[in-house]
This record gives C-alpha cells, sequence and structure tokens, in this order.
C-alpha cells in the first residue's frame, strides 16, 4: 500500500517530468502552461485521486464521493493556483466546507514533499 507520501511524491513527480520535458518557455509563461496545461494537470489529478481514494488510512473521506467529479474539481483547483483559465477557488470549494485540520493536513504534506525536490528532480 502507497503511502500519502509516497502519493504525494509521484503526483509531484508526474508534474515536474512533464513540466521538465518541454523546452525552457519564455519567461512570460504562466506555471500552468509551463506544466503542460490541461492533459498535464489532468493526468497528475487522475493519478493522484486514483492512489488516495484506495488508501486504507482516508479512503473513508471518499466512500461516497464522486471521483470523476472529484478529479475535475482538482483539476480545476490545480489550473487556477497555477494561472490557468480556470475559475477562482473561493467559489469552486465554498460547498466543501474544508476546516482548518483538512487544509493544514495538506499543506503538511506539501512542506515534507519540498526538501526532496532535489532527489525528486532528476533532469536539469
Amino acid at each position: 500500500m502507497m503511502t500519502v507520501s509516497k502519493i504525494f511524491s509521484a503526483v509531484a513527480v508526474s508534474l515536474v517530468l512533464t513540466a521538465c520535458a518541454h523546452s525552457p518557455p519564455p519567461k512570460s509563461t504562466s506555471v500552468y502552461d509551463r506544466l503542460g496545461g490541461q492533459p498535464a494537470i489532468t493526468a497528475a489529478a487522475d493519478d493522484f485521486v486514483d492512489h488516495v481514494a484506495t488508501d486504507k488510512r482516508i479512503s473513508g473521506r471518499f466512500a461516497n464521493a464522486n471521483l470523476p467529479r472529484l478529479k475535475m474539481l482538482l483539476v480545476e483547483q490545480i489550473c487556477s493556483g497555477t494561472g490557468g483559465p480556470c475559475r477562482d477557488m473561493k467559489s469552486a470549494d465554498a460547498h466543501l466546507r474544508i476546516g482548518d485540520a483538512d487544509f493544514t493536513a495538506w499543506a503538511q504534506v506539501m512542506a515534507i514533499l519540498a526538501p526532496g525536490k532535489g532527489d525528486i528532480v532528476t533532469v536539469r
């Protein structure tokens, strides 16, 4: 079984490898474009949700979830956060009732992964 850390690492690696597969973009290009736009973000979100939804430690949170819709919303969130042509997260997430603990858990995982960039990024 994959740990949450491994899942987030897999998503991060997918995004980084997709971004690195393209030639260096001009400085005015958004992060969204540098990541590979909608196709790359969609592929990473699909993989991420599939792994998280089957992790026994947290799968209960997804028991009644519409996984295709969850994937679509995650793509929108990443799209918006990286400068892509998507709706803002405040309106997209208002109905989800995300609490401080939920957000903090997500932020902590990302903080754990960030120092591993040197180990994850192998293409310079």
